[in-house]
């Protein structure tokens, strides 16, 4: 791992969990790599507010997002986009298609 590899290990903490229940406090910074992209506004204003709770006065919060250039000029954080959504759009396709045949198999066994 490249945490142990780079010497850190010792001052960095990885703690898996919920933002939106609690983040632990006491660190100096925090960092989200590659998380807001993924809520809408309300529930990155959710989790900015359990950083703000768990930050101490003088802390950071540390976030790497990629950021789309405005406009039609090629930008491969745009493809990016576009291959999420397509990821999306099959994700929920094939959820959908799993319980409708959930429902109809249990709606034909009642009437057999």
């Amino acid at each position: 791992m490249e945490l142990m590899e780079s010497g850190l290990s010792n001052r960095i903490e990885i703690v898996p969990g919920s933002a939106f229940e609690a983040i632990p406090s006491g660190c100096d910074a925090y960092i989200m790599k590659y998380v807001i992209h993924n809520w809408s506004d309300e529930e990155v204003y959710q989790i900015f507010q359990k950083c703000r709770e768990a930050l101490p006065e003088h802390g950071k919060l540390i976030i790497f997002e990629q950021i789309m250039l405005p406009g039609n000029e090629p930008d491969s954080n745009k493809w990016i986009d576009l291959h999420m959504m397509v990821l999306l759009v099959v994700e929920n396709a094939q959820r959908k298609i799993a319980v409708s045949r959930k429902y109809l198999e249990g709606f034909l066994k009642k009437i057999i």
